[in-house]
C-alpha cells in the first residue's frame, strides 16, 4: 500500500513539474450537473472529484468545455472494477461504466464516467464535436459504483486522459464553475426587427440566444432618400444661376441644387480699329447664346527702330541713333565714354581705327549614357543589350501523392513552384536546367499490430495502428519493389532506422531541381548637348564635338582728339603773375587757353663782407624788374686792438676798460668750436638684432608662411558703433571689417607669444630663369629657433573721408623725434593732436621697438593702397574733371603740390623702418568684372599717382577679393596677362587659409589672406586659434550685439 501511495505521489510530482498547463491562472468552465454541486468525495486516489447528492440520479450531465469526443463506453453493466480502456470506442464493461472522454479546444482533456446506459445522446459519439454547455448524458451508477454520482476529472497531459491534472474541487480555486447554465458563448438565432428604419429614422433589431434564451439589441441606419431624377424649375443664363429639384418617392422629401451660370459664349475677335506705333485699336466679340457684345483694347505696337551709329567727333562722344521706320520717331543713345559692348553687327560710319573685332566660338558635346528605363527625355536610344541580372535555382516536387502529411516539413521544404521561361521588353528568365536530385520516402507509422492489409497511405483508415507519419529525405534511388501488394501496394523495403524502425516505405517522391538565370535589358542612349555660351577661347571640332564660329565687333566711343596749333601767346608772364597761351582745333575751331607759368625772379647775388662795425649780408636783385632782398647775413667781426687801437676802424680803448675781449685765432675765428656729431637711426637696433649664426632654423618652400591683414583700426570705437551719425547699415559694416586699436594690440601680443617673427614678402618669394624658363620660386627662410614667419598688410590705408566722420585717425605725420605719428581729432572734443597709440601704424612700430626680435631683418608689413582719395592721408590724386583751362585749376595744382610734397618725408621714414608698397587699384575696382581697359586705364593711373611716390611695386591686392577675369587660379584671362606685364608678380586675395599657388604658364604667384575682422572674431574662431582666441580679443562690452558662435 505505502508503495502504491509513493507511486502515486510521484505521479503527481512529475504531472506538476511537466505539464503545468494554465496553473497559474484559473479557467473559466461550465460545471458538468447544473443544480447539484454536493461532493460525496473530494479529490481523491483515482484524481478525480465525485459529485453526488440525494436527487441526483438521472440530472443532466453537459459538457464543461468546447472539444472532440475522443472515447466513448457504452457499457450498462454495474459494479465492474475493470477500469482498462482498450478502445475509443467500446461496449466492453469496465469500471467507468457508461461515460466519454473530451479532449477540449483548451488543450485539456475532460472524463465523464458511470452515467446511465443509454443515456447517451446520438449526436454525441466517437469524434463528434461539442460545444461547452451542451447535454452529453445523465447521472447514473454504471460500471463500479455504489451509488448515482458524476466522475468527473481533468487531465493536462495531451492524450493521457488517465492521469489527472489540477484538483477539480471548486475549492481549490484552479477553475471558474458557471453553475447557472449561462452561455460562455452564445448560440445566437437570427435577426428579427422590432423597428423598422425609415429614410431619416434609426430602426432596431434582436436576437436571441438558442441555449440560454440571451437577447440583444442592434440599431439599423435610417435606408436614406431614394431621389428620383433630377428636374429642371429654372434653366441657367449666361449669367444667372437656374434650379433643379428631386424627390424621394419613400417620404416625399425635396432636395434642390443650382445650376451653374453658364457664363457667355464668345466667337472670335472682329478688329474693329487697327493699333499703330502711336494709338490703341480696338476689338468686340458676340456671344452666340444671349448676343452680349464685348470690347476690348489692342495695345499699341511696338516701334520698329532702325538703328544708325553716330560717329565721335572732336567734342563729343559717339552714339547710336534708332529711327522708327512706321511713324518716324527718333531718339539717341549716346555711349559713355570706353569701349561699346561686343556686337555681330559692325558699326556704320566708324573710323576703323576705333573698331576692335574678334572671333568667338560655341560647341555641342557628343554625349552616350546607359540606362535600364525604355526612354530617357533629350536622348535618342542607339542600342541594347541583355544584361545578366542574377541567378538562382528552386528545388521541388512536381506531384504530391495522396496521403502526404502536409503539416510535414518536407513538404514545407519542397512545395515549390518552378521558374518558368519568359520574356518581356525589359526583362527575361531563362532556364538553364531541371534533373531529379532526390527522392522523399514516406508512411504512416504502424502501432499495435492489426492483422490483414493495410494501407498505410491514408491515416485515418485504421486510426487506432497509425501513431504517427514519417518521411526522410534520400539521394539513393531503391530499386527493389514489394510486388505482393502489402502495406498498401507499391511499397519499397528500404531501412531508414534513423527516422523510423519500419523498414517498408511508399515509392519515392522525386525531388527536382533547376537552375535559371535573369536577364534585364541594358539601353544605349545618345544625343548632342545645347550650344554653349559664345567664348573667347578657341575651340576645335571632332567626332564628339561640334564648333560653331562668329566675328563680334565692338567701338570706342569717347570723342576724337583736338587737333591744336601751335598756340598764341596772349598774355606774357612776369616775374610775379602767370602768362597766357591759347591754342585753336584746326578741324572744329574750338579754343583753349592754358597758362604760361610766372617766370620768377632772376636774383642776382653780390655778397657784401662783415666788418668790425657792421654785419655782413648777401644781397639778392632780380634781373628783370629790379626786386630785391637781403640774406645769409654773418656776424660783425671782432675788433684787432693793437695797443688798444683797432686796426681796422680805429676804435681805442683803455687797459682798465672790463669790456670782454674776444680773442680770435690766427684766421680770426672763434676758438671754442662745438659742432655736434650725427645721431645714429634707432631703428638700426631692430634691423641688427638678430645676428647670420642666430638664423638656424630652415623654413623651407612647402612650409606655410602666414599672411595677416588688416584695414585701418578704429580709434573710437563707441563713437564708430554707437554715437556717430552714419546708419545702422554703415556701422554694422565697421563691426564686420574692422577691429579696434585695443582687440588689435591684443592680437598683435598673441602672435607675438606664439612665436611669430614679421618677414618681408619681397624675401619669401623670387623670380628665376633658368632651362624651364622664367618663374617664380619660394625662398628657403632661414629664421630663429622657434619662430615661424608672419607677413603682415594693411589695405586701404587712405585715410578715405568718411573714416574721418567715423572715429578713425586722419593721417600720418612725422613727428619731432623722426618717427611716425598719427593725426587725429577727438569726435566728442573736436581736439586736433598727434598720437601712437590709435592707428595701427605707430603701435606696430612701437610694439617693434619694444619688442626687436618680432622682426626679421627690420620687416614690418605691407600697406595696399589706392589712389582716387589720396595715400596716408594726403590728397595726391589728380582731380581730372578740372580741366586745363578752368580758372580753378592753378589754384588745384598748387594745393595738390603740397600735399605731395608734404607725404615725401612720411613715405621715407616708413620706407626707413621696415615698410613696404603694394598696389590696391588706383579706383578700388574689381578685377573680375571690369573691361581690360579699365583695369589698363587704373594701372597706369595708380602708376602715375601713386606708384611715383611709393616706386615700383611686385605686389597687387585684390580689391573685394575679386580675381582677374574671374578664376586666377585655373586660367590666365586678359587682365592677368596685363596685370603680370607690368610687373606684378604677387597676386594676392582673401581666403580661409594663408594658401599660395605658383602658376606654370606665366611668371606669377597667387597668394591668399587671413582677415581678422568683426566677422571672423564672432564666426570663425577655431580658424584663428593658431594665431589667438577670439575670446581673449573681442571686445564685446562696446561692439554692436550681434552674437558670436563660441
Amino acid at each position: 500500500m505505502k508503495k502504491r501511495i509513493l507511486s502515486m505521489l510521484l505521479v503527481l510530482v512529475l504531472l506538476v513539474a511537466l505539464v503545468p498547463l494554465h496553473a497559474d491562472a484559473a479557467v473559466t468552465i461550465y460545471w458538468p450537473v447544473p443544480g447539484h454541486t454536493h461532493l460525496s468525495q473530494g479529490y481523491h486516489a483515482n484524481n478525480a472529484i465525485d459529485i453526488s447528492d440525494g436527487s441526483i440520479n438521472g440530472a443532466t450531465v453537459i459538457a464543461a468545455a468546447s472539444g472532440t469526443v475522443t472515447h466513448i463506453y457504452l457499457c450498462s453493466n454495474t459494479h465492474n472494477d475493470s477500469y482498462s480502456i482498450q478502445h475509443p470506442e467500446s461496449t466492453d464493461c469496465n469500471g467507468f461504466g457508461t461515460g466519454l472522454v473530451i479532449k477540449a479546444d483548451d488543450g485539456r482533456i475532460y472524463q465523464y464516467a458511470h452515467m446511465q446506459g443509454g443515456s447517451i445522446p446520438s449526436n454525441v459519439y466517437h469524434g463528434a464535436y461539442v460545444t461547452a454547455g451542451q447535454t452529453i448524458g445523465r447521472v447514473g451508477a454504471t460500471g463500479c459504483a455504489t451509488g448515482p454520482h458524476l466522475h468527473f476529472g481533468i487531465s493536462t497531459t495531451p492524450n493521457k486522459y488517465w492521469e489527472y491534472g489540477p484538483n477539480p474541487d471548486p475549492a481549490a480555486g484552479n477553475y471558474n464553475y458557471i453553475y447557472d447554465g449561462s452561455c460562455l458563448q452564445h448560440t445566437y438565432g437570427d435577426w428579427t426587427y422590432t423597428k423598422y428604419p425609415t429614410c431619416t429614422e434609426t430602426g432596431t433589431q434582436v436576437r436571441s440566444c438558442t441555449k440560454c434564451g440571451h437577447t440583444e439589441t442592434r440599431s439599423i441606419a435610417p435606408t436614406l432618400h431614394s431621389y428620383g431624377d433630377w428636374v429642371v424649375t429654372k434653366s441657367a443664363t449666361c449669367t444667372e444661376d437656374g434650379v433643379e429639384t428631386r424627390t424621394c418617392p419613400k417620404c416625399n422629401g425635396v432636395e434642390t441644387r443650382s445650376i451653374p451660370k453658364s457664363g457667355h459664349t464668345y466667337g472670335d475677335w472682329t478688329v474693329v480699329q487697327e493699333a499703330s506705333c502711336t494709338a490703341q485699336g480696338s476689338k468686340t466679340r458676340t456671344c452666340s447664346t444671349c448676343g452680349n457684345v464685348d470690347t476690348a483694347v489692342i495695345e499699341m505696337a511696338a516701334h520698329k527702330y532702325v538703328s544708325e551709329t553716330i560717329p565721335a567727333t572732336c567734342s563729343a562722344p559717339g552714339g547710336t541713333k534708332y529711327t522708327c521706320s512706321v511713324c518716324g520717331k527718333t531718339y539717341t543713345e549716346t555711349a559713355t565714354v570706353g569701349w561699346s559692348d561686343w556686337s555681330e553687327t559692325k558699326p556704320a560710319g566708324v573710323e576703323d581705327s576705333l573698331i576692335e573685332s574678334k572671333t568667338q566660338y560655341r560647341s555641342s558635346k557628343y554625349e552616350t549614357k546607359t540606362s535600364y528605363n525604355t526612354s530617357e527625355s533629350g536622348w535618342t536610344r542607339k542600342s541594347s543589350d541583355w544584361e545578366k541580372a542574377n541567378s538562382g535555382s528552386v528545388t521541388y516536387v512536381k506531384s504530391w501523392p495522396g496521403g502526404f502529411h502536409t503539416g510535414n516539413a518536407l513538404y514545407g521544404t519542397y512545395n515549390k513552384t518552378p521558374v518558368s521561361a519568359s520574356e518581356t521588353a525589359t526583362a527575361k528568365t531563362v532556364v538553364n536546367s531541371e534533373a531529379v536530385s532526390g527522392y522523399i520516402y514516406w508512411h504512416w507509422c504502424r502501432g499495435s499490430y492489426t492483422a490483414g492489409p493495410i494501407n498505410r497511405r491514408v491515416s485515418d483508415v485504421c486510426e487506432g495502428e497509425f501513431q504517427t507519419f514519417h518521411a526522410f529525405f534520400s539521394t539513393s534511388n531503391a530499386s527493389s519493389t514489394d510486388a505482393s501488394g502489402a502495406n498498401g501496394g507499391n511499397c519499397k523495403y528500404y531501412p531508414n532506422s534513423g527516422c523510423c524502425a519500419d523498414t517498408y516505405w511508399y515509392f519515392q517522391i522525386p525531388v527536382y531541381t533547376q537552375s535559371y538565370t535573369n536577364y534585364k535589358k541594358l539601353f544605349t542612349y545618345e544625343r548632342w548637348t545645347d550650344w554653349s555660351d559664345w567664348g573667347d577661347k578657341e575651340i576645335s571640332a571632332s567626332d564628339t564635338r561640334k564648333v560653331e564660329t562668329r566675328t563680334v565687333y565692338r567701338y570706342y566711343t569717347a570723342a576724337k582728339e583736338h587737333t591744336w596749333d601751335a598756340g598764341t601767346v596772349t598774355a606774357a608772364a612776369t616775374c610775379t603773375a602767370d602768362g597766357a597761351k591759347t591754342y585753336t582745333c584746326s578741324v572744329c575751331q574750338t579754343t583753349k587757353t592754358e597758362p604760361i607759368a610766372k617766370l620768377g625772379h632772376d636774383y642776382r647775388q653780390t655778397v657784401v663782407a662783415a666788418t668790425c662795425t657792421a654785419k655782413g649780408y648777401t644781397l639778392n636783385k632780380c634781373s628783370r624788374c629790379g626786386d630785391e632782398y637781403r640774406d645769409a647775413e654773418t656776424a660783425m667781426l671782432p675788433h684787432k686792438y693793437v695797443d688798444g687801437v683797432c686796426t681796422a676802424c680805429g676804435d681805442k680803448v683803455t687797459p682798465s676798460d672790463d669790456s670782454d675781449q674776444t680773442v680770435t685765432d690766427e684766421n680770426g675765428g672763434d676758438t671754442d668750436n662745438n659742432t655736434p656729431d650725427d645721431t645714429a637711426d634707432p631703428y638700426d637696433a631692430v634691423r641688427n638684432y638678430w645676428s647670420e649664426d642666430q638664423l638656424t632654423q630652415a623654413w623651407g618652400p612647402d612650409q606655410v608662411v602666414e599672411h595677416l591683414f588688416f584695414h585701418p583700426i578704429i580709434a573710437y570705437p563707441q563713437w564708430a558703433f554707437h554715437d556717430c551719425n552714419a546708419s545702422q547699415d554703415q556701422r554694422y559694416g565697421l563691426d564686420d571689417w574692422m577691429v579696434t586699436a585695443d582687440e588689435y594690440k591684443k592680437i598683435l601680443q598673441s602672435v607675438y607669444d606664439r612665436g611669430y617673427i614679421l618677414v618681408a614678402m619681397e624675401d619669401v618669394w623670387s623670380e628665376v630663369t633658368d632651362e624651364t624658363g622664367t618663374h617664380m620660386v619660394r625662398n628657403t627662410l632661414m629664421l630663429p629657433e622657434g619662430k615661424k614667419p608672419l607677413v603682415i598688410s594693411f589695405d586701404d590705408v587712405n585715410y578715405y573721408p568718411y573714416m574721418l566722420d567715423e572715429g578713425f585717425t586722419s593721417k600720418l605725420v612725422v613727428g619731432d623725434d623722426g618717427e611716425i605719428w598719427a593725426q587725429c581729432t577727438d569726435p566728442y572734443t573736436n581736439e586736433t593732436f598727434l598720437t601712437k597709440e590709435l592707428d595701427a601704424t605707430p603701435i606696430l612700430d612701437q610694439f617693434v621697438y619694444e619688442h626687436p626680435d618680432f622682426s626679421l631683418n627690420g620687416a614690418k608689413a605691407i600697406f595696399s593702397l589706392t589712389g582716387y582719395q589720396g595715400i596716408l592721408g594726403y590728397r595726391t590724386q589728380d582731380d581730372r574733371d578740372i580741366a586745363a583751362d578752368s580758372p580753378d585749376r592753378p589754384a588745384f595744382d598748387a594745393y595738390r603740390a603740397s600735399e605731395i610734397e608734404a607725404v615725401k618725408p612720411v613715405i621715407q621714414r616708413l620706407k626707413e623702418t621696415g615698410w613696404t608698397f603694394g598696389s590696391h587699384t588706383w579706383g578700388h575696382i574689381r578685377l573680375d568684372s571690369k573691361s581690360l581697359q579699365t583695369v589698363i586705364n587704373d594701372t597706369e593711373r595708380w602708376a602715375d599717382e601713386v606708384g611715383s611716390l611709393v616706386g615700383p611695386t611686385q605686389i597687387l591686392f585684390y580689391p573685394h577679393g575679386g580675381r582677374p577675369d574671374g578664376d586666377d587660379w585655373h586660367q590666365t584671362g586678359e587682365r592677368f596677362k596685363y596685370l603680370q606685364s607690368q610687373g606684378f608678380r604677387i597676386f594676392a586675395s582673401v581666403g580661409t587659409s594663408s594658401f599660395s599657388y605658383v602658376k606654370e604658364d606665366i611668371s606669377a604667384v597667387i597668394c591668399d589672406r587671413l582677415h581678422p575682422d568683426g566677422t571672423t572674431l564672432r564666426h570663425s574662431r577655431s580658424r584663428y586659434l593658431q594665431f589667438y582666441n577670439a575670446e581673449d580679443i573681442m571686445d564685446t562690452q562696446v561692439r554692436p550685439d550681434l552674437g558670436v558662435d563660441w
